[in-house]
């Protein structure tokens, strides 16, 4: 049973019937209280940044606040996000 961050606020959440798998939390880095946790936001989206070989990704979780588009249907997880990207 995971935990989200909704709104800035931790919730449980509970899935009831049968063998339903929670969505992925988000993995961005944040800083709370002056310590760096993760996220935990829904991600909606997948790291689409090429990693090693056969057109593997990095498929990290990650919420639309954090994710950066970088095409259709591509998005990139801050780990993999440029910070000139857009200067």
């Amino acid at each position: 049973m995971p935990f989200y961050r909704v709104g800035g606020v931790l919730v449980h959440v509970k899935l009831v019937g049968g063998k339903r798998r929670p969505p992925p939390a988000c993995c961005a880095p944040l800083e709370v209280d002056g310590k760096v946790v993760k996220c935990l936001g829904f991600a909606e989206f997948l790291c689409d940044e090429p990693v090693g070989d056969e057109g593997k990704t990095c498929d990290a979780p990650i919420c639309s606040e954090h994710a950066t588009q970088v095409g259709r249907n591509a998005h990139r997880c801050p780990k993999h996000t440029p910070k000139d990207l857009f200067s």
